[in-house]
């Protein structure tokens, strides 16, 4: 391009300057010699030695000048060779920076697509506990807004019994020790308390946190605990059942034969008295 050209022109000017100071005076008696020489030829004398050596010793600056463009020439193909190389290793870094920057926001894209529409809630908090982000979810959940979750701890919207365990599961995750699922209450918009479900792990000074509702679940476990708690009751008074009406049974049939047994006695009692009557 012009900057090869300029830099190709400005390198032969150097090496101008440089023969031409080198050459100096040789080359002025050089050519005060031929003028010289060129005169007493015309008037009949042949060529003096030292003009064909002037001649030599020129021809030699000249041999080397053509080296030197030469090698100039030789240098400028490098060059563009390097040009090309570093262009072509520029192109596929570019694309490699389009491809990792496409890859970055699909990806981008997905976890904000998994943040919106997620069941469970996520939380962003910093080292006091104050909340600095929260997903869609907690909205669903405990029906307060966004902005009146953020900005503020859980402390508010804690079950006073969950206070202190809570904060103590806090402090192990920034410590940096990964939180094993534990389980708290928050109160929600109406003045109700949704069981929760937490898992949280600290980064680079910040507590990630994910939560599920398991109020339902919960319910439901108490509710089995409950009806499997009457079931049994109600085997133990279908035994019992069992056992009086067995022993009820019995003792009817015992009843029937003492009753028998004194009728019989009775009618012999009777029969007897009417004989000592006669």
């Amino acid at each position: 391009g012009p900057l090869r050209w300029a830099v190709m022109a400005t390198v032969l000017l150097l090496l101008g300057v440089l023969l031409a100071l080198r050459m100096g005076t040789r080359a002025t008696r050089a050519v005060e010699s031929l003028a010289q020489s060129a005169r007493d030829w015309r008037e009949g004398d042949p060529l003096p030695r030292p003009l064909i050596g002037g001649l030599a010793e020129t021809d030699d600056l000249a041999k080397a000048f053509v080296g030197a463009l030469e090698r100039v020439e030789n240098r400028d193909e490098a060059l563009r060779a390097s040009e090309s190389r570093l262009k072509a290793a520029l192109h596929q870094l570019n694309e490699a920076n389009a491809e990792l920057a496409s890859r970055v926001d699909d990806t981008q894209a997905e976890l904000g697509h998994i943040w919106r529409v997620s069941l469970d809630a996520f939380l962003i908090a910093d080292q006091s506990g104050r909340w600095l982000r929260v997903s869609p979810a907690w909205t669903k959940i405990l029906g307060w807004a966004e902005d009146e979750l953020l900005g503020r701890s859980s402390d508010w919207l804690l079950h006073p019994d969950d206070i202190e365990s809570t904060r103590a599961v806090i402090g192990e995750s920034l410590m940096g020790r990964r939180s094993l699922p534990f389980e708290n209450r928050l109160r929600t918009k109406d003045g109700a308390y949704r069981r929760l479900s937490w898992s949280a792990v600290a980064h680079e000074g910040l507590l990630y946190c994910v939560t599920r509702d398991v109020t339902a679940e919960r319910e439901a476990a108490e509710e089995l605990t409950r009806a499997q708690s009457a079931l049994r009751q109600a085997q133990k008074m279908d035994a019992l059942g069992q056992l009086t009406g067995g022993v009820a049974h019995d003792f009817n049939n015992l009843l029937t034969t003492i009753l028998g047994s004194l009728d019989m006695l009775s009618r012999r009692a009777t029969e007897l008295e009417d004989r000592n009557r006669r």
